[in-house]
């Protein structure tokens, strides 16, 4: 469905009268007032698109193991894309790109809901809820759409009382996919990260990658696959290869580098959340009537 669709494209679909009554739908509207409405901090976080985010995902490996989980509102870093707000940095501007025709009331009780698989109630919404975890740090792999309005709308209308009594908002046993993170090299882009230093990921070919943290204009290589993490003398590496140039420079050792923000940093060392829930699950792996 396009991004605004108009009464003619949605009655080729669903006939002139349906197609006026999804048009009619108020629940966008309330969800809109709501968050026009509210100053809730979550509403304006950083939102990045998967390219930006695959630094920190570099750092996971293994196959996925899918978990339910309630997930904080903050720990949702990326959206796998923003095709319908392609300039938008946050929760409070995607929210200028969700069209929500036909949503009613069930899709705002969906929002509330233990997720688990339940379809979203409009009919055009394709497959479950989909998130993928890089330690604290999670993108949205499917339900790019629904996930931004049920954030906005959970944010701008319990945000407050959730703080007020020193609780968070969730999403509520959402479909997460998890992987298994190298310890040691999420500690160190995080404490690196914390202590003001640029830090870089790169990754291998094969599973594994590069870290480099430049601190005053030099450069400390180390290199991570599986169970090893291991430091790089700079200068050799660089003189292995016949690159006599600045350590720091983007192109140093012919890869491809991606900065890990102070943002990213963040959500990745703070997984609190997720430990507690894997060491006493709230959920089934499989809930009720799920696939």
């Amino acid at each position: 469905m396009p991004d605004n669709p108009s009464l003619a494209t949605l009655s080729v679909v669903y006939g002139h009268e349906r197609a006026a009554r999804m048009l009619e739908a108020r629940t966008m509207r309330r969800i809109r007032a709501a968050v026009a409405t509210s100053a809730d901090p979550v509403l304006d976080l950083h939102i990045f698109h998967r390219r930006e985010v695959w630094a920190v995902e570099t750092l996971c490996t293994g196959t996925p193991h899918r978990l339910f989980l309630d997930v904080p509102l903050r720990a949702i870093v990326a959206l796998d894309h923003k095709n319908f707000a392609p300039a938008a940095h946050s929760w409070r501007t995607l929210l200028d790109g969700v069209h929500g025709v036909g949503w009613e009331q069930s899709a705002i009780d969906w929002m509330e809901s233990e997720i688990g698989t339940s379809p979203f109630a409009p009919d055009n919404a394709a497959g479950g809820l989909r998130l993928q975890a890089a330690g604290g740090a999670l993108r949205c792999t499917n339900g790019m759409h629904r996930l931004v309005a049920a954030v906005c709308w959970l944010a701008a209308t319990k945000g407050g009382d959730a703080r007020r009594r020193g609780t968070e908002v969730v999403l509520r046993q959402v479909d997460v996919r998890l992987r298994a993170i190298h310890a040691e090299a999420a500690e160190l882009v995080v404490q690196a990260v914390d202590r003001g230093a640029r830090v870089d990921v790169a990754g291998h070919e094969e599973t594994g990658g590069w870290i480099r943290v430049v601190e005053r204009r030099s450069a400390r290589f180390f290199d991570f696959d599986g169970a090893r993490l291991k430091l790089r003398p700079a200068m050799s590496l660089l003189d292995r290869i016949g690159q006599f140039r600045d350590p720091t420079d983007p192109t140093a050792l012919r890869r491809t580098w991606q900065p890990v923000t102070s943002r990213l940093a963040a959500a990745l060392r703070d997984d609190g959340w997720l430990r507690a829930q894997i060491s006493a699950p709230r959920y089934a792996d499989t809930p009720t009537g799920g696939e």
